[in-house]
């Protein structure tokens, strides 16, 4: 091996462990309002209607279904406060 593909070797090293560090902290943001919204409900259902309504708002807001420069202006602030949207930024960034 050259000390070329030893350099590739620890750009690719230091890639994974920033995704790997990524995801984990996606992970964690994501746990951690789903126990914020179980600790605020007093019952499970309450807490798990909550829950589905937080993961639809996710889901939809954060750049995968509708994409950012389609929402309505008044609804931007959505955009950046669901965990993915920074997942997806942090990969994106990561990869390219």
């Amino acid at each position: 091996m050259t000390a070329e593909d030893y350099g590739s070797i620890k750009i690719c090293l230091f890639g994974f462990f920033r995704q790997t560090l990524l995801y984990c902290g996606v992970h964690l943001t994501s746990m951690s309002s789903f126990r914020l919204l179980a600790s605020l409900f007093q019952t499970a259902v309450a807490s798990t209607f909550a829950s589905v309504i937080l993961l639809l708002f996710v889901f939809i807001f954060s750049g995968f279904i509708v994409p950012r420069s389609s929402v309505h202006v008044w609804l931007n602030w959505v955009f950046w406060t669901t965990p993915l949207t920074y997942g997806e930024i942090g990969l994106s960034v990561n990869v390219f």
